[in-house]
């Protein structure tokens, strides 16, 4: 990659030219496509169906995940969740597109597995004593490729929120996602509050929460559902006692609630000096470029011990290591397996922000670790709004690449 002036890059839904000149793919062809979008709670085996391949289609032939649910033959992807799941999708004409599922109950509906990665027992504490309190956990949240950036994402969410708040008695909404996605949740209203767990079939998953009365801090994180809330009467006592029983989660760094100067100056006390200088990404940046770059990530924890990255992982983001030490474990060109030793400021893993592909690499926290975590979807959009800036860090990571590479190849 380097070189990056003679070069163009592809992405799903651009096409990036020397320059960076961006010719946008038209996601929806006619304005009405868009106004034609249906949203619905499936309630025939064909819409049911048709929910599963969708979901066979994204998590394992695109994203390339064993599911051990998974029916290949028909191709198929469903759960035990689903036979009591309010699965929600969105429609273009006769095709769905997008789905998300709802499981609404008490603590004693879930598995054990879930109760404790949410932490739902400490949660029906604040339940005790109020009849007909249910707990809501949503999950397989997908969208076919060319609609991930239309209102069918947002469709699926909305539509989900009312039924929450016309269900009554929900005030914990609980989900879970990669690391690398956390701040499109973080910005609808989730929140993280504990642990990462290690889910064989998916990898490291950050447990979250929305407390979907909360319509202060739907209104600091600039939620699109702050609207949402506000039409309704919001009691205010969950949120007081979520700040009381878990002060751990403002240990989280949220960049909805920090400005890219408090993101600079959080990163730069993680590395223990400027960006700029522990940074190789950022060189050649100017001070307000590489804030203007550095607010598009997540800083997120992993404790000792912890899994970061597993070969044959699904890879559309960056991550680069801001404190502690890591293990990392590859393959080299003398040596099938190698610990690599990389000091904060490096990246790990596979860069894949342009394009989606496969971990090689195995990361662990030899002790508490933070990373700094850009998406793929983050940086196309950072593309769109800061093409130069955009083209300084891919000429960067081009060049840092190369000397991976050429390390490996020399063994």
């Amino acid at each position: 990659m380097t070189g990056l002036p003679s070069m163009i890059y592809k992405w799903k839904g651009c096409v990036i030219m020397k320059d960076l000149e961006i010719k946008t793919r038209p996601q929806m062809r006619e304005k009405d496509e868009e106004k034609s979008l249906k949203v619905a709670i499936a309630e025939s085996e064909r819409d049911k169906k048709s929910i599963y391949r969708l979901r066979y289609r994204v998590y394992v032939e695109e994203m390339g995940r064993q599911i051990a649910s998974a029916d290949h033959k028909q191709r198929l992807v469903i759960d035990d969740l689903d036979a009591w799941g309010f699965l929600v999708y969105v429609k273009l004409g006769p095709k769905i597109i997008g789905t998300i599922r709802n499981n609404l109950g008490g603590q004693d509906a879930f598995s054990p597995a879930l109760i404790q990665m949410f932490s739902m027992d400490k949660f029906t504490s604040f339940n005790r004593g109020k009849q007909g309190q249910k707990f809501c956990f949503t999950s397989k949240y997908v969208v076919v490729p060319d609609y991930r950036r239309t209102s069918a994402a947002y469709m699926l969410v909305a539509g989900s929120y009312e039924f929450w708040r016309d269900e009554g008695k929900i005030q914990f909404v609980f989900a879970g996602c990669n690391p690398s996605m956390v701040p499109l949740y973080e910005r609808l209203g989730f929140r993280r509050f504990t642990n990462n767990v290690e889910i064989p079939e998916y990898g490291c998953m950050v447990p979250l929460v929305w407390l979907v009365e909360d319509e202060a801090h739907m209104r600091a994180v600039g939620s699109p559902f702050y609207r949402n809330a506000r039409k309704r009467r919001n009691d205010q006592s969950a949120a007081e006692w979520f700040v009381r029983e878990f002060p751990t989660a403002a240990r989280f760094v949220n960049s909805r609630l920090v400005s890219a100067d408090g993101i600079w100056r959080i990163v730069g006390e993680r590395l223990g000096r400027s960006p700029l200088q522990a940074v190789p990404v950022l060189t050649g940046l100017t001070e307000e470029e590489a804030k203007k770059f550095l607010h598009i990530g997540l800083i997120h924890r992993y404790n000792e011990g912890e899994k970061i990255i597993n070969p044959g992982d699904y890879a559309h983001e960056m991550h680069i290591l801001l404190s502690g030490n890591l293990i990392i474990s590859s393959p080299t060109h003398n040596h099938p397996l190698e610990t690599l030793r990389i000091k904060p400021g490096d990246f790990c893993g596979r860069v894949a922000l342009l394009e989606s592909g496969d971990q090689t690499s195995e990361a662990t926290a030899a002790t508490d670790v933070e990373l700094f975590i850009v998406s793929g979807m983050a940086f196309t959009a950072f593309i769109r709004s800061h093409p130069v800036v955009a083209q300084k860090v891919l000429h960067n990571i081009g060049v840092m690449t190369d000397t991976v590479k050429e390390r490996k190849r020399l063994g």
